[in-house]
């Protein structure tokens, strides 16, 4: 039982792990083992290395939440670290609410706090300015009584911007007349900031994909962000910086020709079936030494057939795997079962997977026939951008890439969308 809370603890699915650290895999640096032509991530690095030294860039990363993003974004840092770059990755996930639209105000006021925590920075003359710009230009006191002096302002707005909804609502309405001044405070300062440094500098602003709204406001949250990356995607660029941001999956589709970056990378999900539906054994080698790199015994625990079907009915998502061999893990000790397990341990492991993903309306079922069929996700109208947001989300559908994009069913649900529909 040992064994199995250990491999259950070994594959953490919200720790991301990078090329220094027990665990990882490198299987884009590792191609040819894999059948992987080309490395995104090293064509990033490359791009920005090529990049002029001066001046500004933006470029943009997505991939469906599962694809080893932030375990990837480490290796960017290592790569331009190597290459003479400093490297400022911030974790934008606490910035927000991931259920509230976003605006472009509050957004940079976020990201800089952020990147002030992250770099450890004291006394930072932003909260000062900030501070100086939010009493006299737009009397945010009026309503809100916070700080005296940078250091006292830095703490309780911090506090407030975070943990009060009434007060972010309340400077959004106020900085929406100001957008032009808060880019300006934002961009002076995190542009004297890289200018103070003795290397190039990146800023690599990690999980903005993670806003997805609610129910009842998803179309909201969606607008927000593709406001953020069309409208003002200008004011993502600094000066001496280059600028990595990462994005949602579906936003190409969304604000298409608008979207003004400097280069977009994407990271697919692995493709462990072809388009035809089949095993690819080389992908799916993937993700079982990505297992074992975690816990040595794996293959004692689960036999390599039987972890080998959990992988391909992932769908090749790394966040779906761990879940499914976690899930295993907790079955096994629940039931006190002795290692090697049996093929019965990982048919109630899948009913059970396939269960959450259920129920699925008529026409959801219709949706997911025709992309199983047609390999695309072919949008009636732009509308339905948020219907397709959903889907990636939820791990229906996966976004695959070998050449040019292409989208499967989640494997779980294959024999649901095969029945009729009057069999739901």
């Amino acid at each position: 039982m040992n064994d199995f809370r250990s491999l259950f603890r070994a594959l953490q699915l919200d720790q991301a792990i990078g090329p220094d650290q027990p665990g990882y895999v490198n299987y884009y640096g590792m191609g040819e083992k894999y059948g992987i032509a080309d490395d995104p991530i090293r064509q990033l690095a490359t791009g920005i290395s090529f990049g002029q030294t001066e001046g500004s860039a933006l470029h943009l990363v997505s991939g469906q939440r599962g694809t080893g993003k932030s375990s990837e974004l480490l290796r960017l840092k290592a790569m331009l670290e190597e290459d003479g770059y400093e490297v400022w990755l911030t974790n934008l996930e606490g910035i927000f609410e991931h259920s509230e639209p976003i605006e472009i105000g509050e957004f940079l006021i976020g990201a800089a706090s952020e990147l002030i925590g992250h770099l450890k920075l004291e006394n930072a003359s932003f909260f000062e300015r900030l501070g100086n710009f939010l009493r006299t230009e737009i009397d945010v006191e009026r309503e809100f009584k916070i700080g005296v002096g940078p250091d006292g302002f830095q703490a309780e707005f911090g506090v407030a911007f975070r943990s009060n909804p009434s007060f972010r609502e309340k400077l959004r309405e106020k900085l929406r007349a100001r957008i032009d001044a808060v880019w300006r405070q934002t961009a002076d300062y995190v542009e004297q900031l890289a200018a103070s440094r003795c290397k190039r500098v990146v800023w690599i602003m990690d999980s903005i994909d993670r806003l997805s709204g609610r129910y009842d406001n998803a179309k909201a949250v969606a607008d927000s962000v593709v406001m953020l990356f069309s409208l003002h995607a200008d004011k993502l660029r600094f000066a001496g910086v280059q600028t990595v941001a990462v994005v949602h999956p579906w936003l190409g589709s969304a604000v298409g020709a608008a979207m003004q970056e400097d280069s977009a990378t994407f990271l697919p999900t692995i493709r462990v079936r072809t388009r035809e539906g089949h095993a690819d054994p080389d992908r799916i080698r993937i993700l079982l030494d990505i297992a074992q790199a975690r816990q040595a015994n794996v293959f004692e625990l689960i036999p390599s057939p039987l972890l080998s079907q959990l992988a391909l009915m992932s769908g090749g998502d790394l966040r779906e795997y761990f879940k499914l061999v976690r899930n295993t893990a907790v079955l096994a000790g629940s039931r006190q079962l002795q290692p090697p397990l049996t093929q019965s341990v990982i048919d109630k492991v899948l009913s059970d997977a396939r269960n959450d993903l259920l129920p699925l309306a008529d026409d959801e079922i219709q949706w997911l026939r025709t992309i199983a069929k047609t390999k695309q996700c072919n949008l009636p109208t732009r509308d339905q951008v948020l219907e397709l947001a959903r889907l990636l989300n939820g791990k229906y559908v996966m976004n695959y890439r070998n050449g040019f994009d292409w989208y499967d069913v989640h494997p779980l649900l294959s024999q649901i969308i095969d029945e009729p529909a009057a069999g739901q």
